[in-house]
């Protein structure tokens, strides 16, 4: 009992640890330039997987980092092994009470290393690794507490069926450990971040605020020791209001990481992946996950995960895509999974789980796949590139996530329709504080909680200001629904309800549980479905605008397999194209191909960066509107021609366009 209340009160100081956890400053650290961005690449040595520190060879991780070094990688995240690294086993008497904690039958030495249980053999192995790639001009995220990796669990022998997130005895060596291994690394220069732990919220089950206890004494800890160099969460897979929150993530940590495999992430594996859906996933996670947790976030792992999802050159043209795509949108890079293949490894996880033996830049014997020189051909260009400070992208609408819906269905859809209308969109939580902004959207709307008055009222005030409201119907209860529509309900039903829509004179169809009549009492029609029930209506709310869409376009669409690659579907991007005409119309370049994204980035008043994306496996030509005025500068990648005012653009199958644009 003693030892527990001990435990408590150290995690609860811990805790509070005066702690300055705002964002560092260093302008030499790449993870902390705004607009920086960087092409890494997750590290196992070549020869053992995992199994690396045990299994030790400097001399093929030095080929390997001389490989990776040549092929344009920056930035290498590697992994001490919790197990190797603490690797202390608990000696129990026949009560099951720890009499001792030991390296096997040696007692724990005394130093400080043994003061923590900490492998001194093994952080002097670690500091080899960081020479080595020091001398490639490699940096490094190290991701300290690794007791999760590919689906295997590295805990420690003492702790073998014990809650690593929960348990305090646990717990109280984690900390041991952490202070010990930052202590003796911070001060060599090739490392520039430090991560909670590769995926953690994979090592038990937990509730929110112990997930929030956990993450906040880890991170702590971590700064505790150093504060120049920021704390990355490491994870995947959190949501706005789940056990691993965005929003708590973002207040914990420095650096939000995604980990978007189209496989493992819900709705994604729905195309190939050289099509849309796809090659936006990472993006579109990325500024998920940075605008609602209110820090930069980064693409820390992806890959293909092997030759099942297609051939090496559809590869390289998907991570070619994705490399642009997630600069674009303000991520602060881009990391591979993994550096090699590990096709002959028979230790876990590899001989558990086949996937993961063919996800390198790397085949086992050192050749390079065709991936490999992407990755070369973007850095070259990056390196060249005047602007590598570049300013974020500049937004359009804010599309506020609720309580009630699945925020990444909703959010996933209205990114990519979005980018299909021509409007770049930014997130956020609907408990937060709603950010200014000329348009909102409220996509797939679900459930009677889904925004409480106080945040309705400051929404609405906006919109009576000025500012266009987008609303998408998913079995909402409203109130005061007809002063916000000018809508009146007559009947609700129900029913597996497909309704035509009208927009543009395009035709198309979105199907609804719900069957509403409705009666208008102010609302403008834009689109009645096939019986003459308004479907798609606008209202002027004082000098703003309501649009109300009965169908909730956005997680349809999520479920929707085999749409988005196909030339001929449905448009139902021109709704989204009708509410935020009056943005696009002030964009400088206007496009009609909804397969191609356009990001405007803006150096001062007279000057902007256009990066133009092509999101298919097709090529691209379309003429596109450039505004009065302007005129292109330099083409920086790719090919594009000014006549007049459009710009002519013939963009090669995923592939991408970088302009600078100036005033005249």
């Amino acid at each position: 009992m003693k030892t527990l209340l001990k435990t408590g009160v150290l995690i609860l100081l811990l805790m509070f640890i005066t702690v300055d956890n705002a964002f560092p400053q260093n302008n030499e650290n790449m993870l902390l330039k705004p607009g920086h961005f960087f092409i890494g690449c997750n590290y196992w040595a070549s020869n053992a997987g995992t199994a690396m520190w045990a299994d030790w060879n400097p001399q093929v991780i030095e080929q390997d980092f001389k490989r990776l070094s040549d092929a344009g990688v920056e930035v290498l995240r590697i992994f001490p092994t919790w197990n190797d690294f603490q690797p202390i086993s608990a000696l129990r008497n026949a009560s099951s009470k720890t009499i001792d904690y030991r390296f096997g039958e040696k007692p724990l030495p005394d130093d400080r290393f043994g003061a923590a249980g900490v492998s001194a053999e093994m952080v002097n192995r670690m500091k080899i690794v960081l020479d080595l790639g020091a001398k490639y001009h490699l940096k490094f995220i190290i991701g300290l507490l690794t007791g999760h990796m590919s689906g295997r669990i590295f805990i420690p022998p003492a702790f073998d069926g014990q809650n690593p997130l929960t348990d305090t005895e646990v717990i109280e060596w984690e900390v041991k450990y952490l202070k010990c291994l930052v202590n003796e690394l911070k001060s060599h220069p090739a490392i520039i971040g430090w991560g909670l732990g590769n995926e953690t919220n994979c090592m038990g089950s937990i509730s929110r605020n112990q997930a929030y206890t956990w993450a906040s004494l880890i991170a702590n800890t971590i700064r505790a020791c150093d504060s120049t160099r920021p704390v990355l969460s490491d994870m995947h897979s959190l949501t706005p209001e789940g056990s691993w929150s965005i929003i708590d993530q973002g207040e914990i940590t420095d650096i939000l990481t995604t980990h978007p495999y189209p496989y493992f992430t819900p709705y994604c594996d729905y195309e190939p992946i050289n099509t849309m859906r796809p090659l936006l996933h990472g993006a579109a996670e990325s500024r998920f996950y940075s605008d609602i947790g209110g820090r930069p976030a980064l693409i820390e792992e992806t890959g293909s995960l092997g030759p099942m999802f297609g051939k090496e050159d559809i590869v390289s043209d998907f991570f070619r895509t994705c490399m642009f795509s997630a600069w674009a949108n303000d991520c602060h890079g881009t990391m591979w999974w993994c550096n090699s293949n590990f096709t002959s490894l028979l230790n876990a996880p590899y001989d558990w789980y086949p996937a993961e033996n063919e996800l390198g830049l790397f085949k086992e014997d050192g050749a390079p796949k065709p991936i490999v020189q992407e990755l070369k051909d973007f850095s070259k260009f990056y390196a060249k590139f005047p602007y590598q400070d570049l300013p974020r992208v500049k937004t359009d609408a804010v599309c506020i996530l609720t309580r009630g819906q699945d925020s990444w269905s909703a959010a996933q859809s209205a990114f990519i329709l979005g980018k299909q209308a021509g409007l770049n969109i930014e997130f956020q939580f609907g408990a937060q504080p709603i950010k200014d902004a000329k348009i909102y959207l409220l996509p797939s709307l679900k459930g009677s909680n889904y925004l409480t008055k106080i945040r309705m009222n400051s929404l609405l005030q906006k919109v009576k200001k000025g500012a266009v409201l987008y609303i998408s119907m998913d079995n909402a209860l409203f109130a005061d629904f007809e002063l916000m529509t000018g809508l009146r309900i007559v009947t609700r039903e129900e029913t597996n309800n497909n309704s035509e829509i009208t927009v543009q004179n395009q035709k198309m169809t979105v199907s609804s549980g719900l069957r509403f009549v409705f009666e208008p009492v102010g609302a403008t029609v834009i689109s009645s479905d096939q019986t003459g029930n308004p479907v798609f209506t606008k209202f002027k709310y004082g000098e703003g605008t309501i649009y109300f869409l009965s169908a909730p376009l956005e997680s349809y669409l999520t479920n929707l397999k085999g749409y988005y690659d196909k030339i001929d579907s449905s448009p139902l991007y021109l709704i989204y194209k009708e509410i935020g005409n009056s943005a696009i119309a002030g964009h400088l370049l206007n496009k009609t191909n909804p397969f191609l994204g356009i990001t405007e980035h803006f150096i001062g008043e007279n000057k902007c960066i256009a990066i133009l994306i092509n999101y298919s496996p097709q090529e691209i030509k379309d003429q596109i509107g450039l505004k009065e005025g302007w005129s292109i500068q330099k083409t920086y990648y790719g090919n594009a021609e000014s006549i007049g005012h459009n710009l002519n653009v013939a963009i090669p199958k995923n592939n991408a366009v970088v302009i600078e644009l100036k005033r005249k």
